[in-house]
């Protein structure tokens, strides 16, 4: 038998959520005053100041971000020009706050818009530039949206907790720790402009890690700052200890992919915006979302660590900021599809056409696998691969001439999706419009709306184009054309893909002297798409794909969700590590598993308990499938709706992250409202240990419990404090096995 017990310093057991306020930011910048005026509150502790002579904001400078302005600091500048400030409820009960300064001579205006948020202590911000004067401004240059100091209780070690992007390998969203010594710093960045591709350096100790995961936990012992940079395009972090005692954040949009970073250089040597504005013309800079924890100078929060603030982010993750179809947060889905992956969708000769898809769907019926007909299957999903192509070998590749392909559904995919919601499941259908291939429409007939890029570009041989979103004539077209294909398709899951990096192309796409104007009217431009499309289908909801889970950024993730995390797909150890890292920051993501995979019990639960993710995928190909397949499908199933809604609560790693064979792994997830939750456990192909002891989190002491072990289907009865301190104690005979065990206060 073996145990996993958390050293004291580690032991994250849940603290209930007794909430209190205090103010987070002061109003304005200059003439000494401090920042933003946001109350908030922190879980089970309150915030008091040392002193009643300490300044209201004893943590952050005078402005959290800067920037250059005709070769003179902001932070000079701010102080000198004339502000005005608005401050309104917002209907969620938060606050929000602008701030605009304007240079009295060029007519520059720098409108700051912060965010607070009832019952959480998180804020956020974005900053906008505009030209108000009749003349072009001077040059903006070094703009970064974070700009932050803070000093934090005199502790020794420090360390930034973060992620893998997603590059579709086993190691996408590892989490890992980069130590932070004094005097110095950290470079964190992405990949080739989508925000959330790459993976960090080897040595943690170098000063450029790369990492392609906006999302890091500065922990200094006694508390920290989570700070997330939302921006669906190239972006650097950098953090920096100043000295023993003192912290920089510095991030912002950049224009060098994090893959040419060299040793020793820092953020300010990653092409950042340089550029002027024309009269009229205004920019906006990546959303920051910060949420501090713990200790942080005068301001005292004892008792919080790392984890307990991860589970605070979850909750306002799940409360404020996740995507809400018709006011309603979504419910977790479980997808079914015809085809488990591209190779089954290629052409009019292929099996993926209105005829197999509607048999497909009937089997589901049939075998009471949808949701109205006693299943628990709530969406049909239809993947790449459904539209015209050009003459030629067909691959799902051609994107570009966006209508039913016109052989394999004559009638267009609405046929499909009737028949699905007649057995009581929405619809997903898969999108591209980023990227532009040869021989389409948009090819063809558009090029004007498409970007190309630098000559030599070796990705898809510097054939594909990339759909310029920052064109508006393009984007009222694409605003209209796939609006109208949500509504004659029938669409639910707008599935949106992105299989291209774009950064090349905005780099070589930039009007001389003004670099980074290409990459920040896409942003925008595709930002506006998205809020126009849910904006025309209030009940529409987005799926951010990337060639897997490579945006995934906080911005795009307030306005979809993730049903597909990673490209390496349908492998449970890799499933199973994935889940085990993003779950910390993002509460719904989802993968698949095959079921016509599937060869014994043991193996069932072991691969589709490492896919059961809220967004929980399964695909049966009935030609293959068997009574047996049906049998595990629907088992598992149930199980996936037992516990799905505890996926929104918070989250506890119980065992380390690993991707060897030879391990277990383990995770809680608990509703604390609701006293109830689950534990998942799996014991690896090589792993030679049969028992392991899991201490639980979060749970009352004086409650006991009633839990159910869905893989022998035991159910037993425990102290909340017995399985908190003494532990859970979960046995599995068999290597490549796993269970589920949930539980309820009694």
């Amino acid at each position: 038998m073996e145990e996993f017990h958390q050293s004291s310093a580690d032991n994250h057991r849940a603290q209930p959520h007794r909430l209190s306020r205090r103010r987070f930011l002061a109003m304005g910048v200059g003439s000494g005053m401090a920042l933003l005026a946001a109350g908030f509150p922190l879980s089970s502790q309150v915030f008091k100041k040392r002193t009643d002579s300490a300044p209201e904001n004893p943590w952050l400078s005078p402005s959290p971000f800067s920037f250059v302005y005709g070769g003179i600091p902001s932070a000079k500048l701010l102080t000198q020009w004339p502000q005005r400030r608005t401050s309104g409820r917002l209907a969620n009960g938060g606050q929000q706050t602008v701030v605009i300064w304007t240079d009295p001579l060029s007519q520059l205006q720098v409108r700051w818009v912060t965010t607070e948020y009832p019952g959480v202590p998180v804020v956020d911000w974005t900053v906008y530039l505009s030209n108000a004067g009749s003349s072009r401004t001077h040059v903006i240059s070094d703009l970064l949206p974070l700009d932050l100091s803070i000093t934090p209780i005199k502790t020794p070690g420090w360390v930034v907790h973060t992620n893998n992007g997603s590059t579709a390998q086993p190691t996408d969203f590892a989490p890992y720790e980069v130590p932070l010594e004094a005097n110095t710093f950290r470079l964190f960045s992405t990949m080739g402009g989508r925000p959330s591709n790459g993976y960090h350096n080897s040595d943690l100790g170098a000063t450029n890690i790369g990492g392609g995961w906006p999302y890091f936990n500065i922990d200094w012992g006694s508390g920290g700052l989570i700070v997330a940079l939302g921006w669906p395009g190239q972006w650097a972090l950098q953090a920096e200890r100043v000295g023993q005692h003192r912290l920089r954040l510095l991030g912002g949009m950049s224009q060098l992919d994090g893959g040419s970073l060299t040793p020793g250089l820092d953020i300010f040597h990653t092409d950042l915006t340089q550029l002027w504005l024309e009269p009229g013309e205004s920019i906006r800079t990546p959303r920051i979302v910060v949420l501090p924890w713990g200790t942080v100078e005068d301001v005292t929060h004892a008792g919080t660590n790392w984890v307990e603030a991860q589970n605070i982010w979850r909750g306002w993750f799940v409360r404020h900021h996740m995507p809400r179809p018709n006011h309603v947060l979504p419910k977790p889905i479980c997808a079914a599809a015809a085809n488990g992956f591209f190779a089954e969708q290629g052409g009019p000769d292929g099996p993926d056409n209105q005829a197999n898809e509607l048999s497909w769907i009937d089997a589901y019926g049939e075998e009471h696998e949808t949701a109205d007909t006693g299943g628990v299957h709530n969406y049909w999903w239809i993947d790449a691969g459904w539209y015209e192509t050009p003459p030629g070998p067909i691959t799902w590749v051609s994107v570009g001439t966006w209508k039913p392909s016109p052989t394999r559904f004559p009638e267009g995919l609405a046929p499909v999706f009737d028949q699905a919601r007649r057995l009581g499941m929405g619809a997903i259908l898969w999108f591209e419009p980023v990227r532009v291939m040869p021989g389409t429409w948009l090819y063809e007939h558009r090029q004007n709306w498409l970007l190309s890029p630098p000559p030599g570009f070796p990705e898809y041989s510097g054939q594909a184009r990339l759909f310029n979103f920052g064109d508006p004539e393009a984007r009222a077209w694409a605003i209209n054309h796939f609006s109208q294909l949500i509504t004659t398709q029938k669409v639910d899951v707008y599935r949106e893909d992105y299989n291209i990096d774009p950064l090349a192309y905005w780099q070589f796409s930039d009007p001389p002297g003004r670099r980074g104007l290409t990459q920040i009217r896409f942003v925008e431009g595709y930002l506006a798409y998205w809020k126009a499309l849910l904006t025309q289908h209030p009940g529409l909801l987005i799926d951010s794909c990337a060639s897997g889970g490579r945006r995934l950024d906080i911005e795009t993730m307030g306005l979809a969700v993730n049903l597909w995390r990673s490209d390496y797909s349908n492998v449970a150890t890799a499933n199973q590590s994935m889940q085990h890292g993003v779950s910390s920051w993002l509460p719904m993501t989802g993968d698949m598993v095959e079921v016509q995979s599937f060869s014994q019990s043991g193996v069932n639960a072991y691969n589709a308990r490492s896919a059961m993710a809220p967004a929980f995928q399964e695909i049966v190909q009935v030609p293959q499938a068997v009574t047996e397949n049906w049998t595990a499908l629907r088992e598992m199933s149930f199980e996936w709706l037992d516990i799905s809604d505890a996926y929104y609560g918070d989250y506890y790693p119980l065992t380390k992250y690993s991707i060897a064979h030879d391990v277990w792994m383990a995770w809680q997830f608990h509703l604390s409202a609701a006293n109830r939750g689950f534990i998942q456990v799996f014991r690896r192909s090589e792993s030679q240990v049969a028992e392991m002891v899991l201490n639980l989190y979060g749970l009352k002491s004086s409650s006991r419990y009633r839990l159910f072990d869905y893989a022998t289907h035991a159910s037993w009865t425990a102290q909340g404090s017995e399985l908190a301190s003494r532990g859970l104690r979960v046995r599995l005979p068999e290597v490549s096995s796993a269970t589920t065990i949930r539980y309820s206060s009694l």
